[in-house]
């Protein structure tokens, strides 16, 4: 099996913009990679997709069906620590949906 978890994108209201990918993420990969599962994080914070191009949430898409395709993903995983993120993760996840159907998508983070 193969799992993709995103970390996505951090709103630019916020003013910390050291990025560390989150702890929750690392800890759940960990986990799944101890019990035989491929895993793949893709944290759209120390990508920066959004210094490329100006329009960031359109290539942060762009990136997420990109890794979805070349993964081959079986699963994927959405972290979202706060409710200002949703919205963007669920334009995400619609998106990943209207490509790939197939596969399940899970929202979360542990707090």
């Amino acid at each position: 099996m193969r799992v993709l978890l995103i970390n996505p994108p951090t709103l630019d209201i916020l003013p910390n913009k050291e990025y560390i990918p989150p702890s929750s993420l690392l800890c759940l990969a960990g986990v799944l990679q101890h019990n035989g599962v491929e895993v793949k994080i893709l944290d759209l914070n120390t990508h920066k997709p959004w210094e490329k191009e100006s329009n960031g949430e359109q290539f942060s898409e762009e990136v997420i069906l990109q890794y979805v395709a070349e993964f081959r993903s079986l699963l994927i995983g959405f972290g979202c620590l706060f409710s200002g993120q949703f919205p963007p993760i669920l334009k995400f996840s619609l998106r990943v949906r209207s490509r790939h159907k197939e596969i399940p998508i899970v929202i979360g983070e542990s707090g």
